[in-house]
């Protein structure tokens, strides 16, 4: 049985984390749906709500989401449609309307479920995170942070800001595999095709869901090193499953680890088939 023991509402982002660092136990809560996957047991809740972190700036060097602006907020913002249609999808597909007007940028971010819709794009658009720590604020790219003892370090820290980019360039694709809209996915893949001229520049994919942790695949973009036709697709997708040999997991139980692992090739070909090209 969960207990609350204690429950703050901090007036700004400083005194949020001074009351992280004084309570052993305590819990950021945010939209709260991550508090209600907590285990068993005592805590506090410390509530950012009063902490002005709901907001979207948008400008020529880039977008500033404060970390309690909802998926709902995102979705309805105009910047979110010149992203492309890729980006609005993701967000749309984020549970169903109750559920996005509730979950925020920030603790999906913290949280980091393999089900986050997001954590694809953000890794490709090549977010930035803006941080309170014990130095003052700090910034880290997205992919970077992704590669951290996550639970570890926001123990001393808290999620600001998300930055990303004013714009996309290139061809996106993004894809999920899913029974339903609103059911949570246990793949998702999210392709970046950059061109020169009638020539493909660049290929970038990565993949969430199926792994602790979204990933880039540069050996399953190398396949396209010789140029984009179908048989590239085909031999994307065949490398996918080396590249993630062994980091496949499955979090939905409707989608078993040994299913995930047979349609990765279609679904990696399937999504890049989405690219204009």
């Amino acid at each position: 049985m969960r207990k609350v023991v204690d429950y703050f509402v901090p007036e700004n982002p400083k005194e949020a984390l001074q009351l992280l660092k004084r309570h052993e136990k305590a819990r950021i809560l945010a939209g709260g749906s991550g508090i209600n996957a907590e285990k068993n047991g005592e805590y506090s809740l410390i509530d950012l709500k009063e902490c002005g972190l709901s907001y979207i700036k948008a400008g020529k060097s880039g977008v500033r989401i404060g970390a309690m602006t909802t998926i709902s907020e995102i979705l309805g913002h105009p910047f979110s449609s010149k992203l492309g249609t890729f980006f609005v999808h993701s967000l749309a597909t984020t549970g169903h309307a109750v559920v996005r007007n509730q979950i925020t940028i920030g603790g999906s971010v913290a949280s980091m479920l393999p089900w986050f819709n997001l954590a694809t794009l953000l890794l490709l658009l090549e977010a930035e995170l803006k941080l309170l720590g014990p130095g003052g604020e700090e910034k880290i790219s997205f992919a970077e942070y992704t590669r951290k003892k996550i639970h570890e370090y926001l123990k001393n820290r808290l999620i600001v800001e998300v930055i990303l980019p004013s714009k996309a360039l290139g061809d996106w694709s993004f894809t999920r595999l899913a029974l339903t809209e609103v059911d949570f996915a246990p793949l998702f893949v999210c392709s970046r095709l950059s061109w020169k001229g009638k020539n493909v520049d660049s290929v970038k994919i990565a993949v969430s869901g199926c792994t602790t942790r979204p990933m880039l695949l540069p050996k399953t973009a190398a396949a396209f090193s010789a140029g984009f036709n179908e048989k590239a697709a085909d031999d994307a997708g065949k490398t996918a499953v080396k590249e993630l040999n062994g980091k496949i997991i499955s979090a939905n139980l409707n989608f078993p680890l040994e299913y995930i692992v047979q349609i990765l090739p279609a679904f990696i070909k399937s999504n890049l088939g989405g690219l204009k090209c």
